[in-house]
């Protein structure tokens, strides 16, 4: 097998100048050039490097996202069971928290909403925050009267805050 080498034309030559030939002035000019040329590719180095270094937090923070999102996309059945109407009463308030009278044993878990009501009438919603077998207990989030012991409480019931 041969091999055919192109002809690279030779590069056209510059005269060599020799050093005491030069003038002042343009040694002066060289030298603020190559200054600068420095300070250049010093702040393109520093630049290249905060660059790289952002590049790396985005990769890393792309990283993360996948993952919460792959996770949230896991096929099977939901980890909360379907939330079953309940139904119970105010049995203590105090310190701005409703303790009601159903707890985890009756189906009661955390982060549950229960509309608080009277007579018919909307009393308050809660967000429970504490579930013990036989009760609970959470903090008002909103509210048209103070809730009362005796007050009934549901969580079938849904009120939400008007829109403005």
């Amino acid at each position: 097998m041969t091999v055919a080498v192109a002809a690279v034309p030779e590069a056209p030559r510059v005269p060599f100048r020799p050093a005491e030939r030069r003038d002042e002035s343009t040694w002066r000019m060289l030298t603020e050039e190559l200054q600068y040329a420095r300070a250049e590719a010093e702040r393109l180095a520093k630049d290249l490097a905060q660059l790289e270094e952002a590049h790396i937090d985005q990769a890393r923070g792309k990283k993360r996202l996948e993952e919460t999102i792959a996770s949230l996309n896991v096929p099977g059945p939901s980890n909360a069971p379907p939330m079953k109407a309940l139904e119970g009463r105010v049995t203590s308030v105090g310190d701005g928290y409703t303790v009601l009278s159903i707890g985890t044993s009756h189906g009661v878990v955390d982060g549950s909403e229960f509309t608080i009501y009277r007579d018919g009438g909307f009393v308050a919603k809660i967000a429970i925050n504490r579930v013990e077998a036989a009760w609970c207990s959470g903090r008002v989030t909103l509210k048209k009267d103070e809730p009362k012991v005796g007050d009934d409480a549901s969580n079938s019931i849904f009120v939400t805050t008007p829109s403005k």
